[in-house]
């Protein structure tokens, strides 16, 4: 659904998106979520897997993993990277204990 609010629950699932256009919350335990591009407010809580995502640079990041490792344009941040902007932009939050979550900004 297009321009809509889409929130998805699970447990061990995998999530591919090819640019959803709306806001877009994820709920699960384990899994892989690809976002491709990121063209709405994205919010991401889970325990284990990975997160790929194409962000544009006025999105606003809040990123934290406690054992797994960020990667911002091929580098490496520590568990935590918070990043704010003041152009309206989207906003895309993560908390997760042991995913991995690689970002790719354009």
């Amino acid at each position: 659904p297009k321009n809509k609010k889409l929130i998805v629950h699970g447990k061990a699932i995998g999530i591919t998106s090819k640019s959803y256009k709306g806001d877009l919350s994820i709920f699960i335990e384990k899994g892989n979520i690809k976002l491709n591009k990121v063209l709405g407010n994205t919010q991401i809580t889970l325990f284990l897997g990975n997160v790929y995502a194409q962000l544009n640079k006025n999105t606003s990041l809040d990123i934290e993993t406690t054992k797994g490792k960020i990667v911002l344009n091929s580098r490496r941040i520590i568990n935590q990277y918070s990043k704010k902007k003041e152009i309206s932009g989207f906003n895309f939050k993560v908390k997760s204990i042991n995913a991995n979550v690689i970002l790719i900004t354009e």
